[in-house]
């Protein structure tokens, strides 16, 4: 085994230098800051068996456990009865006392400051302290519970209150070596479930997660920085991915079928393509099909002006004498007013409907019409109310088709959770608002192209039904392209480095 120190300015400055001269197979012994810096101890050829706890514990190892099981003694034999105890020797038995609690605490085992063994040989000593040990002979067994009470279990003393000045009972102090708690059996698994929940114990693995975590994040920036020496244009290539603001995932599988492109403009090219291809499209019709379409959806993402653009694009096309409209947003004070007002102007028949027998009615009284539009109350993912909302459409005699709306602005994970929410009602598609206030479509390319719903309509504006575009996926690439020319979106080398370790293990197109 071959042991060497390191020392440098930073972390990942004595990483890199660990790589380099003991190769990827090194191992951390230890680390620790100096007065010049990080200081690593490494090695090569590490043998694991020498560290490994089945083979017997070493003499550092018994040595707290000597400490601890002579600190508390497993007799309780009690000190003769004295007729009196001056003030004098009692401070001294409580200073006794507080110096054998001390003692205790420092047999106790803690996490090293100045580092850690390797993670795997810490796993490896934890595991065997929480793993069943083989059963042991009677008398053994007896001696082993009586040390693992002494070691896992606090004590305290009780002191005895002095009797009257005139009684005859002697006056002594008895310390009392108790267990605060025991288990209903009293037996080693009680005594191991005890050390499994030991503070001390948990808040060394807390210590192990962090610098797991530490020496992986340092690891994905070394990995970050060869493949910018190695791969120059594949790093520009994600680079350039994650300004579109798409997820580590879907850019890490974007990355992935480019790889055997040379030229960084023409792999640049061709993820695009890969991109505007792997977005889900609706392949339907609206506005020829016709029946009875229900825009839902969270609160405030244009539901009532798309069904106005929809409305009047189908009057340009049909005519107005084959439209219906209903309004079925009763919580929302004054929410049937905007619809009433589109439909005067389309002169078209509007109704309202607040409940099941509502919808029914109204959906009967347009029996004759070719397209009814159902406006919905916006409600949040998260609202209470939803169900209701949704049990309304669901239980419909005549087929209503849903579409949900959601808004280009949102966060991915809130577009996600939406589109979750309201997969009760099977929505056939989409419908994206708002794109001309949006500062990136890379959140909704990620959210379509993770849960698999079609696009079916983008609106862009206000105007009515200028604003209303059947999806072009090539046009909407190029758009959110320049979204991120225009806007400077762009992360940080070490969020890129990061997201790039993370997306590897969930990548998909």
């Amino acid at each position: 085994m071959n042991i060497k120190r390191f020392q440098a300015a930073d972390m990942r400055q004595a990483l890199q230098q660990v790589r380099e001269e003991l190769g990827p197979d090194a191992v951390i012994l230890s680390n620790r800051k100096g007065p010049e810096g990080i200081e690593i101890v490494a090695a090569v050829d590490f043998d694991e068996s020498a560290f490994d706890p089945a083979e017997g514990p070493d003499e550092a190892d018994n040595a707290p456990q000597a400490r601890f099981a002579s600190d508390f003694p497993t007799d309780q034999a009690q000190a003769p009865a004295r007729p009196q105890v001056s003030a004098q020797h009692q401070a001294q038995q409580q200073h006794q006392a507080q110096a054998q609690g001390a003692n205790a605490r420092s047999a106790i085992p803690r996490p090293a400051s100045d580092g850690y063994r390797r993670p795997a040989a810490q796993a490896a000593r934890l595991a065997s302290v929480n793993s069943p040990r083989p059963a042991p002979s009677r008398p053994a067994k007896a001696q082993a519970q009586s040390r693992l009470q002494a070691q896992a279990q606090p004590t305290y003393q009780r002191p005895v209150s002095r009797p009257s000045a005139g009684s005859s009972a002697p006056v002594s102090q008895i310390n009392v070596k108790q267990p605060l708690s025991a288990g209903p059996s009293g037996g080693l698994d009680g005594q191991t479930d005890d050390l499994a929940n030991n503070p001390i114990l948990l808040e060394m693995r807390r210590e192990m997660e962090n610098m797991r975590r530490m020496m992986r994040n340092e690891f994905s920036l070394l990995g970050w920085d060869e493949m910018g020496r190695k791969q120059p244009e594949a790093q520009e290539l994600f680079r350039r991915l994650m300004s579109l603001d798409l997820s580590a995932d879907l850019c890490h599988g974007l990355a992935r079928k480019v790889e055997g492109v040379e030229e960084l403009e023409k792999s640049w090219r061709k993820a695009l393509a890969i991109l505007a291809a792997s977005l889900p499209v609706f392949q339907g019709n609206l506005i020829d099909e016709g029946g009875v379409v229900a825009l839902v959806g969270p609160t405030g993402v244009g539901k009532t002006t798309t069904i106005a653009k929809l409305a009047a694009r189908f009057c340009l096309r049909h005519g107005n004498r084959h439209l219906g409209l209903i309004s079925a947003d009763g919580y929302r004070l004054g929410g049937q007013d905007q619809l009433i007002q589109y439909a005067r102007l389309l002169d078209v028949p509007v109704r309202s409907a607040a409940t099941v027998k509502d919808l029914e009615i109204a959906v009967n009284a347009f029996a004759d019409k070719r397209l009814i539009l159902v406006d919905t109350t916006g409600m949040g993912q998260r609202d209470a109310r939803l169900q209701e909302q949704l049990s309304l459409l669901g239980s419909e005699r005549r087929p209503v088709r849903s579409f949900l709306t959601l808004s280009s602005s949102t966060q991915q994970a809130a577009l996600e959770q939406a589109i979750l929410a309201f997969k009760a009602v099977r929505p056939e598609a989409c419908v994206i608002t708002k794109v001309d206030e949006a500062a990136s479509l890379g959140g909704v390319f990620s959210a379509l192209i993770r849960q698999g719903l079609p696009l079916a309509f983008i609106t862009d504006g206000q105007k009515v039904p200028e604003d209303l575009h059947l999806p072009r996926t090539q046009a909407l690439v190029n758009r959110a392209v320049n979204m991120s020319q225009q806007y400077a979106i762009g992360q940080s080398d070490q969020f890129v480095a990061l997201s790039l370790a993370g997306g590897q293990a969930d990548a998909r197109v």
